[in-house]
This record gives C-alpha cells, structure tokens and sequence, in this order.
C-alpha cells in the first residue's frame, strides 16, 4: 500500500467522522425562538391597526386613544390581556382598561398560536416571530407586541 493510498484512506475516514459530527450537532428544528417555553413570557404593545402607540382610533361619535398593552403568556398554556385606553364620547374622557384572558396554543413549526378568550367567548389567532407576537383580532387590527 503506498503513503498515498494511505493518506488518501485516512482522509476518507476523517472526513466520514467529520459529516458524523456535523450531523449531530444539527436538529431539524431551524428557530428555536418559536417554542412554546421560549413563546411564554411578558410583550408590551407597541402598535394597534398598524399605529405606534398611542394609536387614535375613531368610531362614530366616540373617540378612542389605545394607550399601552400588556400580554403575558404563561408556560401553562393560560394567557391574560391588558390594553388601556383614552375613550371620548358626548364630551366625557375615561380612562380604562380591559383586560381578557383564556388559553393558547403554539402549533410548531410556523409559529402560528391560536388564542381562545375566555371572558368574551371567541376564538383568535397569531403569529410568533423572536421577541414579536403579532395578534389578528376578530375585528381585522392586528396588535403588535414585543419583549
């Protein structure tokens, strides 16, 4: 057998160990980011219906100031809204804030979550994407929330 043979044989095997490892190193998942544990946790609204917070929107007579938001998605698969807004109707202001809750489920891989409102009794869903979840609400806004 000669030395080149001998290389040659050897650098087979090294490179047959090589892709072995490399193989193992990979899983098939790509974005870690979209796991239900690493979805779980606090986002801060940052827009409504395509607006930077505070976002003004109007319906008829009364006029609507979506202050800030909060939603919490909790590793148990419950989670709880809270969005505060400015409302003007027949020259009175409120401040108020509504908060809703119920259960969600992220179904890997795309990301997408469906949510189910549990005060309000309706079905919604939405994306998560990194540190964003983007909501689709039954009314067509989307709420963008962020870590």
């Amino acid at each position: 057998m000669s030395i080149l043979t001998s290389v040659h044989n050897e650098m087979r095997r090294f490179l047959a160990l090589f892709a072995l490892a490399a193989l193992g190193a990979c899983g098939t998942e790509i974005d870690q980011s979209t796991r239900p544990n690493n979805v779980a946790g606090s986002y801060h609204l940052v827009s409504f219906g395509g607006i930077v917070l505070p976002a003004s929107v109007r319906s008829d007579s009364v006029s609507v100031e979506v202050l800030e938001g909060t939603l919490e998605l909790g590793t148990d698969g419950q989670w709880t809204e809270t969005v505060s807004s400015k409302v003007q109707s027949a020259g009175m202001t409120q401040v108020q804030a509504v908060t809703t809750f119920g259960s969600w489920n992220n179904i890997r891989p795309s990301a997408y979550i469906s949510f189910f409102d549990k005060v309000n009794n309706y079905g919604f869903s939405g994306t998560a994407s990194g540190a964003t979840i983007v909501l689709n609400t039954v009314s067509g806004e989307q709420l963008i929330y962020r870590r």
